[in-house]
C-alpha cells in the first residue's frame, strides 16, 4: 500500500465501476473488494479501512457501535437488478415472460443481489414455479455461466452486468419492485484526511453520467 493511501473497502458489485474511476482521482486509493453483505461484517470486526460502501440498513447499527463515524455519511446511489444473458441470444425484454421461458436461472447465492432477487420471486409468484431452474452460484459465478452458455439467464447488479464480456442485459427489474440495491458511503471513526476527497470525488455531479452508464444511479 501507498504511504497515506486511503483504504476503501466496497462491494463487488462496485468493482468494475470503481476500477474504471478511481485511476483518474488525484489521490492514491487502496481498494478491497468484497461481498456486499461483508463489507458491514468486516467494519464490524475492526477492520482497518477509511471508507466503506455499503447498503444503508447497516449503517445505524455501526454508528452506535463506533465503527462508522455519524457524520460524513451520504447516499451514493442505487444499483438496479438486472437480468443478464449471452451475448447474441435472442430474448425478450419482458421481465416476467423471459424468466418464466428460462430453463435455468443463476444468481448470487450469498449475495445481496441473490437474496434480492428470490425475495423478487416471492412477491411476483413465481418461486416456486421457478425453483427447479434456480441455480445458487458464488460470487462472480452468474456471469461466468451465462457467458459459456451453461445457464440461460444470470441475476446480478446492473453494474456487473455492464461491465461483463459476452454478456448483454436483457431486461433490468422495475424500480417499483422493490430490488434495487442501495449503496451509502462512510467513514471509518480515524479515517485518514484523504478520505473526504475521495468522497467529494465520488459524489461529484460532474460523473453523474458516467456513474449512470456503469449501472449506479444517483438518489432522486
Amino acid at each position: 500500500m501507498s504511504a497515506g493511501a486511503v483504504r476503501l473497502l466496497a462491494p463487488l458489485a462496485l468493482r468494475d465501476l470503481l476500477g474504471g474511476l478511481l485511476p483518474d482521482l488525484p489521490l492514491a486509493v487502496e481498494t478491497e473488494i468484497v461481498l456486499n453483505p461483508e463489507v458491514p461484517r468486516r467494519a464490524a470486526a475492526g477492520h482497518p479501512f477509511d471508507v466503506a460502501i455499503l447498503n444503508p440498513w447497516y449503517v445505524p447499527e455501526l454508528v452506535a457501535a463506533g465503527h462508522l463515524a455519524a457524520d460524513g455519511v451520504v447516499a451514493l446511489g442505487r444499483i438496479p437488478l438486472a437480468v443478464g444473458v449471452r451475448a447474441g441470444a435472442s430474448v425478450t425484454d419482458e421481465l416476467e415472460t423471459l424468466l418464466t421461458e428460462a430453463e435455468t436461472i443463476a444468481y448470487t447465492g450469498a449475495g445481496t443481489s441473490g437474496a434480492t432477487f428470490l425475495g423478487a420471486l416471492d412477491r411476483i409468484g413465481l418461486r416456486t414455479v421457478l425453483a427447479d431452474r434456480l441455480r445458487p452460484l458464488p460470487a462472480g459465478g452468474p456471469v461466468r455461466a451465462v457467458a459459456a452458455g451453461e445457464v440461460s439467464l444470470a441475476i446480478a447488479p446492473l453494474t456487473t452486468l455492464a461491465a461483463a464480456p459476452g454478456v448483454v442485459t436483457a431486461a433490468v427489474f422495475p424500480e417499483g419492485l422493490g430490488t434495487d440495491i442501495p449503496q451509502s458511503l462512510a467513514f471509518a471513526p480515524a479515517a485518514r484526511p484523504g478520505a473526504v476527497r475521495l468522497r467529494d470525488a465520488l459524489m461529484d455531479p460532474a460523473r453523474d453520467a458516467e456513474m449512470a452508464a456503469a449501472g449506479l444511479y444517483r438518489p432522486a
